[in-house]
């Protein structure tokens, strides 16, 4: 995924959590991911290797309602590339981190 697609995934994320709730005041949202490459290599010249990517998603919602303010927050993420949180058939990545902040409200 390139840095503009990010950016526009974080975008709709942002928008899609205002759109559900008036009180929200403040929206947090970070994609981190990275990936290692790691080869073993034994006497005798037997090998392994992997790549091993890895995605978080973190999102914090601040709501205010008159002179009350909460906050709450949730992330997810694992051992898997954006293709596996990315879901190109709708253009939308919607995981759990998404639905469990705004069945809150």
């Amino acid at each position: 995924m390139d840095f503009s697609g990010k950016v526009k995934l974080l975008q709709e994320i942002d928008e899609y959590i205002r759109t559900k709730d008036s009180r929200v005041h403040q929206v947090s949202v970070s994609l981190l991911g990275n990936w290692q490459a790691v080869q073993i290599i034994r006497a005798g010249g037997w090998r392994a290797a992997d790549i091993r990517p890895l995605v978080r998603l973190n999102v914090s919602v601040v709501t205010k309602s008159g002179e009350r303010i909460e906050a709450g927050g949730t992330g997810g993420g694992g051992r898997a590339g954006y293709d596996r949180w990315f879901d190109p058939s709708d253009g939308k990545l919607w995981p759990m981190s998404v639905a469990q902040i705004t069945s809150k409200s």
